[in-house]
C-alpha cells in the first residue's frame, strides 16, 4: 500500500506542475496581448 500512496502522491505532483506551468503561460500570453 505504502508504494501505491508513494506513487499517487508523485502523480499528484507533477499534475499541480503542469497546472502551475499552464497557468503561467496563460498569464504570460495574456500580458502579451
Amino acid at each position: 500500500m505504502a508504494c501505491t500512496h508513494k506513487t499517487t502522491g508523485i502523480k499528484q505532483q507533477m499534475a499541480d506542475k503542469a497546472l502551475r506551468e499552464q497557468e503561467t503561460r496563460e498569464a504570460e500570453k495574456a500580458r502579451q496581448k
